[in-house]
């Protein structure tokens, strides 16, 4: 069955909803793109309820940071609807294990046992996959 990208958007807890929403033309495009895909049987992530993940921690005004990462999820189950992040007990993507290396040689961070940035998040960092 598919979901259309505005039962998505309708998931957002924000206010980035009504800023996302004034989009409808270009998101009219998206979703008859993701329509397409979804009849030619191409699997899509992450799952339609997480789409839109990236803007359902803080509201507009409270963004702090944006990250866009570009790398692609080929694996079921690793998209979180944020970029880089994957689950607890995923495997840490090299994209992301490289930014913890640059974290760790540049301000002496600890380099995390998971992928998941969750906790990045919440602090306002806004995690956006450009693909």
């Amino acid at each position: 069955m598919y979901i259309s990208i505005f039962d998505s958007i309708n998931l957002i807890k924000t206010d980035w909803k009504d800023i996302i929403l004034k989009q409808r033309s270009e998101l009219e495009k998206i979703d008859n793109y993701l329509l397409s895909l979804h009849i030619s049987n191409i699997v899509i992530y992450p799952p339609p309820d997480l789409i839109f993940n990236a803007f359902n921690h803080f509201n507009f005004n409270d963004t702090k940071v944006i990250l866009i990462g570009q790398d692609c999820y080929i694996n079921e189950g690793e998209a979180m609807g944020l970029c880089f992040s994957v689950p607890n007990g995923k495997k840490i993507p090299p994209s992301l294990s490289n930014i913890f290396k640059e974290l760790n040689d540049d301000i002496k961070c600890n380099i995390p046992m998971n992928g998941n940035l969750l906790k990045w998040v919440v602090q306002g960092v806004l995690l956006l996959n450009a693909s």
